[in-house]
């Protein structure tokens, strides 16, 4: 199979130094890439900002296309999604962007509240959900409450096939608590795994379903 992953951050800039951003590391998605070429797949990561550490753990058979913005996440998503059998949507896309750029520093102004215009993202997995043919589309669902109810909403509203439910004690950490949902309920969960070993796991997944296509 040929599979895309998604990992890290995106930015959306105020101004050529300042930014809206969220704290993920890219480490899961990084793993999900290393797992699946381990597993003999073609792998193609899209990446936001990512420390050169988490991206050195990458085998050199992995193709890296850095972005920065959510739209530079959908331009290289859409761009090859045709040629593609599964996709991991792992990066923490921001849900809002400014309104207005800044072409040079924001300066402050006299008074103490600045206020800035923001407007929503495009929600590129929904798009790709319905554009998909025969692609197998797995999403990440961060919630803070811990409930699932949310990820199952996401899973139908963006025709997905298997959708990850996380916490914000995932974010940053080597490991992770997760439970991977499909239209049917719950497929797995794991509490506190090494990233690593979940990658691998989650790739096993979408194999399955894939009638077990391994290269690996």
């Amino acid at each position: 199979m040929h599979i895309l992953v998604t990992a890290g951050p995106t930015r959306e800039h105020l101004d050529p130094v300042r930014y809206l951003s969220n704290a993920s590391s890219g480490r899961f998605g990084v793993e999900i890439a290393r797992a699946a070429a381990a597993r003999g797949h073609a792998v193609t990561l899209l990446h936001g900002p990512i420390d050169s550490a988490v991206l050195g753990r990458l085998p050199d058979a992995v193709e890296r296309v850095p972005i920065v913005s959510t739209a530079d996440l959908s331009r290289a998503a859409h761009e090859r999604f045709a040629g593609i059998q599964a996709l991991f949507m792992v990066a923490a896309v921001a849900d809002f962007t400014p309104v207005a750029f800044s072409d040079g520093k924001i300066k402050k102004t006299a008074s103490d509240v600045q206020t800035f215009a923001f407007r929503k993202t495009e929600d590129i997995l929904r798009g790709l959900g319905a554009a998909k043919a025969d692609q197998i589309l797995v999403g990440f669902n961060l919630e803070t409450d811990g409930g699932h109810d949310e990820a199952r909403r996401k899973l139908a509203a963006k025709n997905l096939d298997l959708i990850v439910a996380n916490g914000p004690a995932n974010l940053g950490s080597d490991t992770a608590t997760v439970t991977v949902l499909d239209a049917d309920g719950v497929v797995g969960s794991w509490r506190d795994r090494p990233k690593h070993e979940l990658a691998d796991e989650l790739v096993r997944l979408v194999e399955a379903r894939t009638g077990g296509e391994t290269n690996g």
